[in-house]
């Protein structure tokens, strides 16, 4: 009897001891999975952190960049304070005299072109030979009283050749005031008469580029 109470107590203490190394095993299970919670816990902190220094680092280089464009823009403002005070200047009232003078101009240069145009007609119909002149006359008046027009209407470019038409009609009448002297047996007065008018003309024209900005 006594022999089968030894054979039997160890058969009851097998089991208790498999218990045990399972609740091990099952601890150190458990603790294995808090371990690989607390690494993949300061994973997501390092990466957030991460994340936090890039964002801060872009918004540093947003504020550089901002305040490099402020800079830029005080400096040309500065820029323009300056000029202002070097050069002073009554907006309104110079482009009240602008626009008056570009009317002047284009009154005058469109009367002075029909003039030419009308005196070419008067050489053709009166049998003169100088076919030369008389179709310069003919082109170059027309073609003033059309830039001045156009010019009258803010075209640049009509405005650009009405001054250069008048500026080099000025000079041509300058130097050929003799030859319409002796031609027309005017006094050399009256010859002047046309450089007069068309240096007056270009002069306006000249003036009035304020317009044309």
């Amino acid at each position: 009897m006594a022999d089968d109470d030894n054979t039997e107590a160890p058969d009851e203490q097998a089991p208790e001891e498999q218990t045990s190394e399972q609740d091990v095993a099952e601890q150190e299970t458990s603790e294995q999975d808090a371990s690989e919670q607390e690494t993949s816990e300061q994973d997501a902190s390092e990466q957030e952190t991460s994340e936090q220094d890039t964002s801060d680092e872009q918004e540093s280089s947003g504020h550089k960049r901002d305040d490099d464009g402020s800079a830029e823009v005080s400096a040309e403002d500065e820029r323009r304070a300056v000029e202002d005070k070097l050069n002073p200047k009554d907006d309104e009232g110079s482009s009240i005299n602008s626009e008056a003078t570009l009317k002047a101009a284009t009154g005058l240069g469109f009367i002075t072109g029909l003039a030419f145009f009308f005196y070419g007609v008067y050489l053709m119909f009166a049998g003169d030979k100088a076919w030369p002149f008389v179709a310069a006359m003919l082109l170059a008046g027309s073609v003033a009283a059309l830039m001045a027009w156009y010019s009258l209407n803010k075209s640049r470019i009509a405005w650009s050749f009405a001054l250069s038409l008048h500026g080099v009609g000025a000079v041509v009448f300058l130097f050929g005031a003799p030859k319409v002297r002796d031609g027309a047996d005017l006094h050399m007065g009256i010859a002047m008469i046309p450089c007069l008018i068309l240096s007056v003309t270009a002069i306006l024209y000249a003036l009035s580029s304020e317009q044309f900005e």
